[in-house]
């Protein structure tokens, strides 16, 4: 609910930086690693006769220009898996919540944002 996150954001004092770092940043990064090893371990070393490291039709972690799976690097924290997106949202509504309240047109400005980032490739 986009209105409870907002009412618990508050301020960022100390203590609320402290809750971020613990409630979000580190449940991400672990569950961003355990995901990461657990889905390598699944779909690369299979045996059910699909190709390795094939996670969906068609779309598969190995790097077309090697020809096999290229490491860790393919995994990247820029893009959390399945449910994490929610805590970098979470993350970074509750960063910018205080200097939005502090601006002039906020709710124009954030339409505006809104609307654009849907043409975006990030």
């Amino acid at each position: 609910n986009p209105k409870l996150v907002g009412y618990v954001s508050g301020d960022l004092n100390p203590k609320r930086r402290r809750a971020l770092i613990s409630g979000i940043v580190a449940p991400f990064l672990i569950l961003h690693v355990l995901y990461s090893v657990w889905y390598t371990k699944v779909f690369c070393d299979r045996s059910d006769g699909r190709p390795a490291c094939e996670m969906a039709n068609h779309w598969s972690l190995i790097d077309p220009q090697v020809g096999r799976w290229d490491g860790w690097d393919r995994w990247t924290f820029a893009y959390p898996f399945a449910q994490l997106w929610y805590l970098i949202s979470l993350l970074t509504k509750r960063i910018w919540r205080p200097f939005a309240m502090e601006m002039r047109w906020t709710l124009l400005l954030h339409i505006i944002l809104g609307v654009l980032v849907g043409y975006t490739t990030v």
